[in-house]
């Protein structure tokens, strides 16, 4: 598991999961646009996060407040974007996504002024996400592919425990 909690953050190990984050997003909608199951076909050019830059990845050694509040507003905007297009999409019957995931970025106001332990609860709500989305997909019978889990959840995690 990677050094990032609530007790502490190692800057490397947090540039590593939010590029594990971003790598994961972005595959799910590469995957929706290959599925014969989804209709539309442009999740990964609505939603495909940017972010972080060229520059953080490229380091790998750590990255300031602004370039994480970025990512989060970034991460939870397009994973809403692609739950609301999912629930649109004509290929896609038999289940509300929304309903069941649409719960990551509710707290997006925490971003003006975030904490160590905010940004602990945000990045665990964005795997927490990943995960409940990949089973949902994983488990609709309009969706043909059935390796969302095994392809895109999220390996590592974060420590958001208070205690020691």
């Amino acid at each position: 598991m990677a050094d990032v909690s609530k007790k502490g953050i190692h800057q490397g190990d947090m540039v590593t999961l939010i590029r594990a984050i971003k790598t994961s997003l972005n595959g799910i909608m590469e995957h929706l646009d290959d599925d014969t199951g989804v209709t539309d076909a442009n999740y990964e050019a609505l939603w495909a996060l940017d972010l972080p830059d060229v520059y953080v990845e490229s380091q790998g050694t750590g990255c300031g407040n602004a370039v994480l509040i970025d990512f989060l507003n970034e991460a939870f905007t397009n994973y809403n974007g692609v739950i609301a297009k999912l629930n649109l999409d004509a290929g896609i019957t038999a289940v509300n996504f929304a309903v069941l995931t649409s719960t990551v970025g509710e707290k997006l106001a925490i971003f003006a002024g975030m904490n160590q332990s905010d940004l602990i609860d945000a990045l665990q709500t964005i795997i927490t996400g990943i995960a409940t989305l990949t089973a949902k997909l994983d488990a609709d019978g309009d969706v043909n592919s059935t390796d969302y889990a095994a392809s895109y959840d999220v390996t590592d995690t974060v420590d958001d425990s208070i205690s020691g």
